[in-house]
């Protein structure tokens, strides 16, 4: 094979190559799922006890969560129990992108 040839030979796989890989680009993807997921390590195992302590209560397993924006103003308040709360992946996608804190 020639320079000439092996020059064309490129050309064409790159344009093959192109013109292929277009089927893989998608604009319509989903939003993306953004969850909460609470944790106790403050304990004498260091390991994670949230599941353990819910269990454990003696009154209704329930969460108030309080939700402050980047300088520290309150935003929303959100109350987590049952299902929700079992799973323990609480769904913060309605918040709008920013810098958040959350205090439970």
């Amino acid at each position: 094979m020639n320079t000439t040839q092996y020059r064309n030979f490129c050309l064409f796989f790159l344009l093959l190559l192109t013109t292929v890989s277009c089927d893989y680009i998608y604009d319509d993807l989903p939003d993306c799922l953004h969850t909460l997921r609470f944790v106790h390590v403050h304990n004498m195992k260091f390991a994670d006890a949230f599941a353990h302590e819910m269990d454990c209560q003696e009154t209704t397993k329930k969460v108030q969560l309080y939700i402050y924006d980047e300088e520290g103003r309150f935003f929303s308040t959100r109350l987590i129990e049952g299902e929700e709360l079992k799973k323990n992946q609480i769904d913060v996608s309605n918040l709008n992108p920013g810098t958040y804190r959350l205090l439970a």
